[in-house]
């Protein structure tokens, strides 16, 4: 299945998954090398991630981050 996102859906994607993951955020953190903290922050919306730290999370939830230039608001 393929979902076309922009940065804030791929954000909000994250954050549900995070936050109601059968993994504990101790063990996400393990896993991906995102610490607890920031996990902890993304979560309650008091920062944003990098679209590295996007791609690490998106990988342990069994997903893909696809970049793709955007289209100019000219149709060309």
């Amino acid at each position: 299945m393929l979902v076309c996102l922009g940065m804030a859906g791929l954000d909000e994607l994250l954050r549900e998954m995070v936050e109601h993951s059968e993994y504990s955020r101790y063990r996400i953190s393990m896993e991906t090398g995102v610490s607890q903290a920031q996990l902890s922050r993304f979560v309650h919306g008091q920062q944003t991630i990098s679209i590295e730290t996007a791609e690490v999370l998106a990988e342990f939830f069994g997903m893909e981050v696809v970049l793709r230039p955007t289209r100019s608001k000219g149709g060309k």
